[in-house]
């Protein structure tokens, strides 16, 4: 189809779109104009409720605009709406947790390790491990947790100080371990 046809039938397609999604006379443009010179007590909630359902209205015309055939993205760049930009991947792998916090758990031999929420590299786990001695080792596996506040950590040696890292697992590989945080198991 040429260019000249396209973009006709983009100029139809928005006449039609228009008037299905109700951008007509009597329709959203006309309710935020008649909000808009309305007066009273009402005034704002009616403009705010006719500005929200032309904004919807908007949106989805945008979003038939881009999956017209035979437009390229110069000609939907004239049009005024906000083009959604392709999503890049990125190949870095997480940043370390940082912020690592201890707290006793309700019970004996229980800690709840917690740190900020690591939002670069697709993060898909929490690795957690522990140690009596941070220099020599070992450290010992603490499990998987989903998230930064679902970690726990269990079956802990009492009135010994343990040592505590995280790391979390992204979708280009492990970030570096977190500084470790201590603390002394009930």
């Amino acid at each position: 189809m040429p260019r000249s046809e396209a973009l006709e039938g983009v100029a139809c397609g928005r006449r039609l779109l228009f008037q299905h999604i109700g951008i007509r006379r009597g329709g959203k443009r006309e309710a935020l104009r008649d909000a808009i010179a309305s007066s009273g007590a009402g005034r704002g909630a009616a403009i705010a409720a006719a500005r929200a359902a032309l904004a919807v209205a908007l949106t989805a015309l945008a979003a038939n605009l881009i999956a017209t055939p035979g437009i390229a993205d110069a000609d939907l760049a004239t049009t005024g709406f906000d083009l959604p930009q392709p999503k890049t991947r990125s190949s870095a792998v997480p940043d370390a947790p940082q912020n690592v916090r201890l707290k006793r758990g309700d019970q004996t031999g229980v800690v709840i390790p917690q740190c900020d929420a690591v939002t670069t590299g697709g993060v898909r786990v929490y690795e957690v491990e522990w140690t009596l001695d941070p220099n020599a080792g070992p450290w010992n596996d603490g499990g998987s947790f989903p998230n930064s506040r679902a970690m726990l950590l269990t079956a802990l040696p009492r009135a010994k100080d343990i040592w505590v890292r995280i790391r979390v697992i992204g979708t280009n590989g492990p970030s570096a371990w977190s500084d470790p945080a201590t603390i002394l198991v009930s």
